[in-house]
Parts: C-alpha cells; sequence; structure tokens
C-alpha cells in the first residue's frame, strides 16, 4: 500500500525522518521510504499524529495501542510513545499484565513497566500462566521478588521501616505492599530527613534515619552510585535505598521512574 505525504511535515515532526531526508540515501533521492512491521491502518493512525498532533487512544485496542507504541519507539516520536503507554497503563488486567511488561521491559516504558509489575505482583496467581515462562529469566526473577516482597509486607511490619511516623496511616494494606508503598515510605523518609536538613547536608549515615544496617545500606548506594553516576546526591541514594530495603532492582525501578 503506498501512502502519500509531505515531506516537510513529517521531517519537522519526526527526527528519524529528518535524519534520514537529509542523509543523500536512496530514499532521501526517490522521496520513497519503505515502513516495515507494521500494518497501513496502524501507520496512517502514525501519520495522523505527525500532522495533526492528536489520537484517540479509546478507539483502539491493547495491541493496537501496545504496537503504535513500538512504532512510537522505533521512529523516536517520544510524544506519541508517552500517550500509548499511559493509555496501556489503565487497560493492564489479568490477562494483558504479563504482554504488557514484556513490552514494557523491551522497549523501555518505565511507567508502564512500573504499573505491570505493580499489578502482577498484587494478583500473584497470574505469574501460573504459561505466558510467565516466556518472559526473559532475569525479569522472570524480578517477578518473583516483587511477589515475595509483597507477601512479607503483607505478612509482617519490616522493623526497619517500623516507627510511628512511617505506619500511622490508614492506607489500604493491600497497597502497603505494592509499589506506591515505596513512594509513601520514600516520602517519610524525605520529611524525617528535612526536620534535621542541616544534619542531613553531611551525608553522614548516622544523620539520616532507619539505618540499622549501615553495612547493607552503604553496599546498595555505592551500586546504585555505579549505575546512576556522581550527579545525584548521596541523600537521595540513601532515602532510596532505605525505601526500597536494600533492594538494588527496586531502588533502580523507583528512582528511575521518580526522577525521569
Amino acid at each position: 500500500m503506498t501512502i502519500k505525504a509531505h515531506c516537510i511535515i513529517i521531517a519537522s515532526r519526526c527526527d528519524w525522518f529528518q535524519k534520514l531526508s537529509l542523509s543523500g540515501m536512496k530514499e532521501s533521492i526517490n522521496k520513497q521510504i519503505v515502513i516495515h512491521d507494521t500494518t497501513p491502518q496502524l501507520f496512517l493512525i502514525f501519520l495522523e499524529y505527525l500532522y495533526g498532533g492528536q489520537v484517540d487512544t479509546g478507539q483502539l485496542t491493547t495491541e493496537q495501542l501496545a504496537d503504535l507504541m513500538q512504532l512510537s519507539d522505533r521512529y523516536e516520536v517520544d510524544c506519541l510513545k508517552q500517550i500509548s503507554e499511559d493509555a496501556l497503563k489503565n487497560l493492564i488486567d489479568e490477562d494483558s499484565a504479563l504482554f504488557l511488561l514484556s513490552i514494557a521491559d523491551q522497549f523501555n516504558a518505565r511507567a508502564l513497566r512500573t504499573a505491570a509489575l505493580e499489578f502482577i505482583a498484587l494478583n500473584k496467581d497470574i505469574i501460573k500462566s504459561e505466558v510467565f515462562y516466556d518472559l526473559p529469566e532475569d525479569l522472570q526473577s524480578e517477578v518473583e521478588e516483587m511477589i515475595t516482597w509483597v507477601e512479607l509486607r503483607n505478612s509482617q511490619r519490616s522493623e526497619e521501616l517500623s516507627g510511628p511516623q512511617f505506619l500511622n496511616h490508614d492506607s489500604p494494606s493491600s497497597m502497603s505492599s505494592s509499589l506506591l508503598d515505596i513512594e509513601e515510605l520514600f516520602s517519610a523518609v524525605n520529611i524525617s530527613g528535612k526536620e534535621g536538613e542541616q544534619a542531613s547536608d553531611s551525608s553522614s549515615l548516622e544523620d539520616l534515619p532507619l539505618t540499622q544496617d549501615s553495612a547493607q545500606l552503604e553496599a546498595c548506594v555505592a551500586q546504585l552510585r555505579d549505575i546512576v553516576g556522581e550527579s545525584v546526591p548521596r541523600d537521595e541514594l540513601v532515602r532510596v535505598s532505605l525505601a526500597a530495603d536494600y533492594d538494588v532492582n527496586r531502588a533502580l525501578n523507583f528512582f528511575f521512574s521518580r526522577y525521569t
């Protein structure tokens, strides 16, 4: 199927097409681009977004939105990728959670990945599906670790996170074990840190709350520092480590969902 479009419009709205039009390759000379791995109907939706800046996600199925997110990622249209990702977050259910987790992990859709992980952790029977074993082994392990963490949080309160300033809230017990709880705990640690703001500037473990296991905390902070670089303040890495209970994977998930 041949679809006609204005070079100046698609090049101005999509960096990928702009680079191609200036590349001197045969596509820019012949003014023809072959589009692979999509359908004409979906590419028309993509093209309409480039022209008008809008897309009616309510009219698209989960599979179409997933394909649109992948197409947007391929052609570096970040705004449309974000729109598709946000729409998919609202469509996560027991049938789609593993599929959406897989593509979110593959295409670096962090918000969708976090939402899918949380949903699966709160509905652990999902992993009994054969689809679960099609996931990469590292992603399977992350799901299993998250489920274990949720079960532990539901069954008992960790001593490291005990204290009236953190536990005196009325959130539902099911959510106290979700990824949202990490954000609540992180906020609580931030509040606690602000009470002694002058002391926190020293970045001393003794000046920060919840440092009963300083060796484990230091190890987590060191691993985070290797990944996120030197620009992130130590205070933030300590708080993320505490909120994630010293688990580097959870700390990274939360860090990137919060700061990017």
